[in-house]
């Protein structure tokens, strides 16, 4: 009868499916894309030109500065004084939150953390004196992160 012969001629889109649903590929479920993510608490960047403004996020490593937010942490405005207490709010049990899970604050987020006493100073390498004393028991200012005497 009527009908097409049929040949033994390997597919190929088999192996480009196969290709696309692989592990490495793009097209990974939505859970498995979120046991890779790395997140990062940083500042995004708000405000006009010459008149900046950060929202304290908590990010994927990989999106952009201003990009895809998980979630707002708080806010740093540069522009008050440095005593005003608008300059700086954060979100205290939800960044430990995230501290406790794994997110990595970058430097300027560290530091600004370390000053409102949600994290322990930054390992310091201690210089010897010129007679060759150290000093054992070094005291650092929460305020200015400075060695106190």
């Amino acid at each position: 009868g009527k009908g097409k012969s049929k040949t033994n001629k390997p597919s190929l889109l088999k192996p480009y499916l196969r290709y696309l649903l692989s592990s490495s590929s793009i097209f990974k479920s939505r859970a498995a894309a979120a046991a890779e993510m790395t997140v990062k608490i940083r500042l995004a960047r708000l405000g006009c030109k010459h008149r900046p403004f950060y929202r304290l996020v908590a990010a994927d490593d990989k999106s952009r500065r201003d990009g895809k937010q998980i979630e707002v942490l708080g806010f740093f405005d540069p522009l008050q004084g440095k005593d005003d207490e608008k300059r700086v709010s954060l979100k205290y049990d939800r960044i430990k939150y995230w501290l406790s899970v794994g997110a990595q604050p970058t430097d300027t987020v560290e530091n600004m953390l370390f000053r409102a006493g949600l994290i322990p100073p930054k390992a310091m390498v201690v210089v010897g004196s010129k007679n060759g004393q150290q000093s054992a028991n070094l005291h650092v200012s929460p305020i200015t992160g400075e060695v106190l005497n």
